[in-house]
């Protein structure tokens, strides 16, 4: 997610939505069973309480670091990749 926010009018197909953040307007137009919304502790304080407002127990955030340095994108594609897997398993 990113660190702001602001009312744009989203559109899919013959849908439109207008919503402050991408994931609000998905949340509209896709049919899922979970939305992993990777965070960092920025966009968490700034733009994660336009979805955490929604109280919909299918998204569920996930910190990640800044990626300010390669370690930290490392760091991000070993949790992306650490909690798909795990969703992957509970599948099975």
């Amino acid at each position: 997610m990113g660190k702001v926010t602001r009312l744009t009018q989203y559109q899919w197909q013959d849908q439109k939505y207008e919503g402050h953040v991408f994931a609000e307007a998905l949340r509209q137009f896709v049919h899922y069973d979970k939305m992993l919304v990777f965070l960092t502790a920025e966009a968490r304080e700034a733009t994660y309480p336009t979805l955490a407002a929604l109280q919909d127990p299918r998204i569920e955030p996930i910190d990640i670091p800044d990626g300010r340095t390669s370690a930290e994108m490392w760091q991000t594609f070993s949790r992306l990749t650490e909690v798909v897997a795990a969703g992957i398993r509970k599948r099975q």
